[in-house]
């Protein structure tokens, strides 16, 4: 992240074939300072700076290497150097070096964003007692973001990750204020905004992009069909027979659409919820069954590097996932992953068969790649 002042010195010099002596006088300094200068030993006074850079026709953010915008590439291996440094390091150092990134690219709207997802799936291994600190840092830059940034993409995203940060601080209402603009389902009676460009792009005789806009919407809605029916699970964990019946809804859902290879992560969240329910209702040889197929297809996830794809079905969605590969980045480190994984089955939900030697079993499994 440092400047790069004095390589760009060097460079520009010799792409100009001139001498420190050339740039001395026409800065009135002598040649030992320009020399310092550019091994890195000293810096140029301020005022020199605006000078250096009208000589070399550039602006002074080029002359010092700045860049006030990052490209998706560059924000998706920062992310991923921030992600893996949490669980190698001391967290308040790596926590440093991100506020010092955050400072350095504060008008990065996009870079900003990615750093509060990297905050929401972090900071819970920073000491409890600063955890809320670093929420409260995260809803300064939400608030920077949507004060400043005039892009509506990005200021939708903050809204959403401002509501999920509010809600991990245990300001529920605040959520809602954050979302009240979505609770009115009126918004939707112009009908979905995807269905009318695909009928467009139909009409425009353009339909292998027609196709693959329906299959991405296809694809979106089956997950959010699924995440909001797992929800409606957990939330009815001791009513054993909407518990039952959602399970069995799930499950067609997810054999019909073979989410377990094309979007295992979701797949894997019904799964554990599927333990809990039968957990919670003493039905332990089903509840073993559907932890260990959580447990054993979270380690193969991290372990093999999987990644999001199509199928014989989806024949179209693989360009629509390297559209997106700048953004599609591992959320959290894989360490970090596997010890989410531990504290899942940890949870007092599993109660009832955390004594039975299959449970040891699947701990001692999970044991072996922490």
């Amino acid at each position: 992240m440092r400047m790069n002042l004095a390589d760009n010195l060097v460079w520009l010099r010799r792409k100009r074939g001139i001498t420190q002596e050339v740039i001395a006088d026409f800065l009135g300094v002598t040649k030992a300072s320009v020399s310092k200068w550019e091994t890195g030993l000293s810096m140029p006074d301020i005022m020199h700076l605006p000078r250096l850079a009208s000589y070399y026709d550039i602006t002074i953010d080029e002359l010092v290497g700045y860049e006030a915008q990052l490209t998706d590439i560059q924000i998706k291996e920062w992310y991923e150097r921030f992600a893996s440094e949490f669980t190698k390091r001391a967290f308040d150092e790596v926590m440093e070096e991100v506020r010092d990134f955050v400072r350095q690219y504060y008008s990065c709207y996009p870079a900003l964003l990615q750093m509060i997802v990297l905050l929401i799936n972090h900071y819970m291994l920073a000491e409890e007692n600063k955890r809320m600190e670093i929420l409260e840092e995260t809803v300064e830059i939400c608030e920077h973001i949507k004060g400043q940034c005039n892009d509506a993409d990005i200021c939708y995203k903050v809204k959403m990750l401002r509501a999920i940060v509010e809600l991990q601080r245990g300001n529920p209402q605040m959520t809602v204020e954050e979302l009240k603009a979505y609770d009115d389902l009126q918004h939707k009676m112009y009908g979905e905004p995807e269905s009318i460009l695909i009928q467009a792009y139909q009409m425009l005789g353009h339909t292998d992009k027609a196709l693959e806009i329906n299959q991405v919407c296809i694809f979106n809605d089956v997950l959010s069909l699924m995440e909001y029916s797992i929800l409606y699970l957990m939330s009815q964990l001791s009513d054993k027979t909407v518990g039952s019946a959602t399970i069995e809804r799930i499950k067609h859902i997810a054999e019909i659409y073979e989410l377990d290879k094309l979007h295992p992560n979701t797949y894997l969240k019904f799964k554990y919820a599927e333990a809990a329910f039968y957990s919670v209702h003493n039905m332990k040889d089903e509840a073993i069954v559907a932890l260990r197929m959580y447990v054993e297809g979270a380690i193969d996830f991290v372990t093999n590097a999987l990644y999001l794809h199509g199928d014989e079905y989806f024949d179209r969605l693989d360009n629509y996932f390297k559209k997106m590969d700048a953004y599609t980045v591992t959320p959290r480190d894989r360490d970090t992953i596997l010890k989410s994984i531990s504290q899942d089955i940890d949870n007092p939900m599993f109660a009832n068969i955390c004594d039975t030697e299959e449970f040891k079993q699947i701990r001692e499994q999970l044991n072996k790649y922490n």
